[in-house]
């Protein structure tokens, strides 16, 4: 897993992603902080130490909970605003940690997903790496499937030419709608490189 997870591979994403120590929507619409880290479900937000910066102090669980729920009328009504909520933050050092943990959670679900994953080329690894983290594991998936309610396509092609390690298909099959040309051009370039 080391050898996966470089400084490289961290850099690349934390600049695709963005670090934000404030919450706010990402592309899709989705309540975020830190490095692409999804908090959108009560549980999630909770995990956070959320410092009011106005006061320093650190939010409490009940006032955690009245601000997610205010948050989330906010998003659900689209008046979600990131300034009205920018004095809420996490610290760097939360936000390195999750990200850490994403990362190699990200790994372990690809270990599962992909037979022998481990031993495909380290650039094909980090390119899947990086799709797994940005679409988590309900959408990056080699199949379509529906979850609550909501149908995810799957990769059907990108899964096929992997499991064919033919990775100039793979290249073609990684091109995201939602995202940077430069991550999807950085994604293409590790699948060529392996």
């Amino acid at each position: 897993m080391d050898k996966v997870l470089t400084t490289e591979l961290k850099e690349a994403i934390k600049q695709h992603e963005g670090i934000k120590s404030n919450l706010y929507l990402d592309s899709k619409g989705i309540l975020t902080i830190g490095i692409g880290n999804n908090v959108s479900k009560l549980a999630n937000f909770m995990e956070l130490n959320l410092t009011d910066i106005k006061d320093g102090h650190t939010l409490t669980a009940a006032e955690k909970e009245s601000l997610f729920s205010q948050i989330m009328s906010d998003v659900n009504s689209k008046t979600f605003h990131e300034k009205n909520y920018s004095q809420y933050h996490v610290a760097a050092s939360e936000i390195e940690n999750k990200f850490n943990h994403q990362l190699e959670q990200s790994y372990r679900e690809l270990e599962r997903k992909i037979e022998g994953f481990q031993t495909l080329p380290i650039p094909a690894q980090q390119a899947l790496l990086d799709m797994q983290f940005n679409m988590g594991n309900t959408a990056f998936q080699p199949s379509a499937r529906t979850v609550r309610g909501h149908l995810y396509l799957g990769w059907p092609k990108l899964f096929d030419a992997i499991n064919r390690h033919d990775w100039a298909s793979a290249a073609q099959e990684s091109r995201r709608k939602d995202v940077q040309s430069s991550r999807n051009l950085w994604t293409y370039n590790k699948f060529i490189q392996s």
